[in-house]
């Protein structure tokens, strides 16, 4: 499984998975923009070498190629200077510098009021970005979905400056009361890195469970792209992990957009399929693995002896003993979609 995995990240070309090597795809836009004399294609392409910027964890690079966006657009004709273009620019901008300023802090989940945890002791990120979002909020151009967005990200950005809800500009104010509850379930802090669970990339699945039956529960941690590393991180029974892939025997196991655990065999350890490719049509034609719980802190892609490999591309798996016959059995939904991709006849939509 390693090699094969291994195999598919070297064919894999720039451009096949959008979310995926945002560096090489940095090299590809940059070495395009020398040849580019349209005002408005030049400012697609930097706008793009940004949002890959932001991708890679790079922030200060898309502030840097959107400053120098900036100045060149003060010499282009009026014509070329169109609101899509000035909104998106902002808003990439205003990405880039709350990026830059959650890394002073703990950050918090876009879902959750921030509270006193949450407050940046380094400020001049996140002023930016609210003088930006005040920016896009006062254009009345600026309509529909992007407003509510921007509102919400400017309630964000004074909450982590430790100055909400009194010096939120009162025409966009999220009122408290719009964050209370019919039931107090109290303040969930983002601890991971304080916990030892230091970890960035893209969408992918996640288990907590107890791997080894030592009563503390492990986590595992998966990201889509066939070049990204699935993690281990053993539980210290204190609250704190320690990360423990390549002792695991998963170094090189690479990819899955999701993540699902079942004790298959019986053995009463817990094992874990990873589906693979999904989002990516033909381009994700990638196997799927099942990883063998060895109970003894090490795992085992068994996919193959299994009876489980397969190309499909897929994020969808459940377990379940269909046949009532004390055994677990996979239930698998591949992302076959005819209109986009002209997939063989045979090709399955499920597999079980």
């Amino acid at each position: 499984m390693v090699a094969t995995l291994a195999s598919i990240a070297d064919r894999e070309g720039v451009w096949d998975n959008q979310w995926d090597q945002p560096n090489e795809k940095i090299a590809s836009l940059t070495a395009a923009l020398p040849s580019e004399s349209d005002p408005g294609k030049r400012f697609e392409l930097k706008r793009e070498i940004a949002r890959h910027y932001l991708y890679a964890n790079a922030p200060e690079g898309a502030l840097a190629i959107l400053e120098e966006l900036q100045n060149e657009v003060k010499t282009w004709p009026a014509v070329f200077r169109k609101r899509r273009k000035r909104t998106s620019r902002s808003r990439t901008s205003g990405s880039a510098r709350s990026r830059i300023a959650r890394r002073t802090t703990t950050p918090i989940p876009a879902c959750f009021q921030s509270t006193e945890n949450g407050v940046h002791q380094q400020r001049l990120g996140m002023t930016e970005a609210a003088k930006l979002y005040t920016e896009l909020l006062s254009d009345p151009r600026t309509i529909g979905k992007m407003r509510s967005r921007n509102r919400w990200l400017l309630n964000i950005s004074y909450m982590t400056l430790g100055q909400y809800p009194d010096e939120v500009p009162r025409p966009w104010l999220i009122p408290p009361d719009a964050f209370r509850s019919d039931y107090d379930i109290g303040r969930f802090h983002d601890v991971a890195a304080e916990k030892g669970v230091r970890e960035f990339g893209v969408a992918g699945g996640v288990i907590l469970e107890d791997f080894d039956n030592d009563g503390h529960l492990d986590l595992m941690v998966s990201h889509m792209g066939v070049r990204d590393q699935l993690e281990y991180f053993h539980s210290n029974g204190d609250g704190t992990f320690t990360r423990m892939t390549e002792q695991a025997g998963l170094k090189r196991i690479v990819g899955g957009l999701n993540l699902v655990q079942a004790d298959y065999n019986n053995d009463g350890c817990i094992d874990v399929f990873i589906p693979r490719g999904a989002w990516l049509h033909d381009h994700g034609k990638f196997p799927r693995s099942l990883l063998r719980n060895n109970c003894d802190g090490t795992f085992t892609d068994v996919t193959a002896e299994a009876g489980l490999l397969s190309y499909y591309p897929t994020q969808a798996a459940t377990w379940a003993d269909v046949n009532n016959d004390g055994f677990l059995d996979l239930f698998v939904g591949n992302e076959i979609d005819r209109e986009r991709v002209q997939w063989p006849d045979s090709t399955k939509n499920f597999e079980l």
